[in-house]
């Protein structure tokens, strides 16, 4: 049996997760490796005469008998440090290796919120995208670490010694580049327990963002004032400004690491905001214009796509989204109808009102096919029974003058609302949504389906992905999945997939423009 070093992992990287988690990661090194384990615990398990009727509940016992044999009278972390180090690090280097690999993947889910930037470079100096991508990587390894020279091998979570110390991880693949950072630590209170404060920077070529991740909660612990038993391990690169006071409260915080890492890689690449550029240009426009007739009639006449992505691509994009899901729902509600009552319904306008011209014809259809859609709906609310996607809330704002949101409190799909179909006029004249509440689902590789409530909101210069940590109102929907890898991994992937959305349509009217 392979030896190593003795692994002294701190209680601090594990207060972040719950029992469940690292349960879920504990099976996963058992699983490694089960016979092993069967072995090594033989006797206690042969004390089940009915024998285990599947693998899962094999290594759910192996789990019970290690439990009870490093049992601990200290906290909660210290039991699940003293099962870590006594069954598995100090017995073979894979089972660290794994508990790495692990950790990180449920960081995925730890990190509830992401923050969505822009991104330029050119690769007019490379051969290919590939080799840009490993020179920045080589950017990102010097910078955080000169004395680092050859090969880069990323340290493991394990390697941590200290609760105060710093620890980065840089990792490529054919796609992204991600670097995930500590930048700071909790101590122990008497509400709360000793944690540390993990990052994620990603830089994503698929999709051309660069996307900051962190956990809203923790952070906000950081950063909080009435808590002095913390330390941020990262030093200010004003010599007029504290560290402490650039973490003076989330926005802060989150601005001090944005610049930080624009700073770091300036040489190799611009981290921006697409959709603060083209607005602040738009804005620049509007308010060039003496005139504040002319002015409020620009606001009025803005129904155009072109306009609307002028003013803010993002919101545009969340606009389309909207649409689309609007479009689908009311195909199912109408069913194969719906193309005659749109010909029934456009034939009695042009009939009865013969002034109309095309664009009120247009808008009069809509607004009567949705509320022959909504009053169908109020009949037969079993139509959106069993939805895995939908959309549960969104606000629209006409830019300067006012803004109208919609929610279900419960998270429930926003259908049977009266104000859902009665803005629809509004929204498809705006163009702009500002936060748009989906639920959305996925299937995992290993053919489960996830399903996840996320809120986007536009935010001055960028988009928040807010990720909802529970999901209580799953049932009848989506059979929620328990295991936190396998939630995790869904996250990244539902995450990976309202990207590729943005940006398709982004590409798409720029392509246009």
């Amino acid at each position: 049996m392979e030896k190593t070093i003795e692994i002294n992992i701190q209680d601090n990287l594990l207060n972040i997760f719950t029992n469940a988690t690292l349960d879920d990661i504990l099976k996963s090194m058992i699983k490694l490796d089960i016979d092993s384990f069967t072995n090594r615990h033989y006797e206690e398990l042969q004390k089940n005469k009915r024998g285990y009727k599947s693998e899962e509940k094999k290594i759910e016992a192996i789990l019970s008998i290690i439990d009870r044999e490093n049992a601990s009278a200290g906290t909660r972390a210290d039991g699940y440090v003293k099962k870590l180090k006594n069954e598995f690090f100090n017995r073979e280097q894979k089972y660290a290796e794994l508990f790495h690999e692990q950790y990180l993947t449920n960081l995925e889910y730890h990190f509830n919120v992401r923050r969505v930037y822009g991104m330029s470079y050119s690769i007019e100096n490379y051969d290919c995208l590939e080799d840009y991508m490993n020179s920045l990587y080589l950017l990102l390894i010097k910078k955080y670490d000169p004395k680092i020279t050859g090969e880069y091998n990323p340290s493991k979570i394990t390697d941590i010694k200290l609760k105060n110390d710093h620890y980065f991880s840089i990792y490529k693949d054919k796609n992204k580049i991600e670097l995930y950072e500590k930048i700071g630590v909790i101590y122990q209170t008497e509400k709360k327990n000793t944690k540390s404060v993990f990052v994620k920077y990603t830089f994503d070529f698929e999709n051309d963002f660069f996307e900051l991740s962190y956990n809203e909660n923790t952070l906000k612990d950081l950063c909080n004032p009435t808590i002095d038993m913390k330390k941020i391990i990262l030093e200010s690169a004003d010599i007029n400004k504290t560290i402490t006071s650039k973490f003076k409260n989330e926005k802060s915080a989150t601005l001090t690491l944005y610049s930080r890492i624009k700073s770091l890689v300036e040489s190799e690449l611009y981290i921006h905001s697409i959709g603060d550029q083209v607005a602040r240009i738009a804005l620049e426009e509007m308010n060039n214009e003496k005139d504040d007739a002319t002015k409020f009639n620009n606001l009025k006449t803005f129904n155009t796509e072109n306009e609307a992505f002028n003013k803010s691509p993002f919101e545009l994009a969340m606009y389309k989204l909207f649409k689309e899901d609007r479009d689908l729902m009311i195909s199912r509600i109408l069913g194969e109808n719906e193309e005659k009552d749109t010909g029934d319904i456009e034939k009695f306008i042009n009939e009865k009102f013969k002034d109309f011209d095309n664009h009120s014809v247009g808008m009069s259809v809509k607004f009567l096919k949705n509320m022959k859609a909504f009053t169908k709906l109020k009949k037969k609310y079993h139509i959106i029974n069993g939805l895995e996607d939908f959309i549960f809330s969104f606000t629209v704002r006409d830019w300067e003058v006012t803004k109208s949101t919609t929610k279900n409190q419960e998270r429930l799909p926003v259908y049977t609302s009266d104000f859902y179909w009665h803005l629809q006029e509004v929204v498809d004249g705006i163009k702009l949504i500002n936060e748009l509440g989906l639920h959305v689902s996925t299937v995992i590789p290993s053919g489960e389906k996830f399903s996840q409530e996320i809120k986007i909101t536009l935010s001055n210069d960028h988009l928040i992905f807010i990720y909802y940590q529970n999901d209580k109102r799953i049932s009848g929907r989506v059979k929620p999945i328990k295991n936190t890898l396998k939630i995790s991994e869904a996250r990244a992937q539902i995450n990976d997939n309202v990207k590729n959305k943005f940006r398709k349509i982004i590409s798409e009217k720029s392509e246009s423009q």
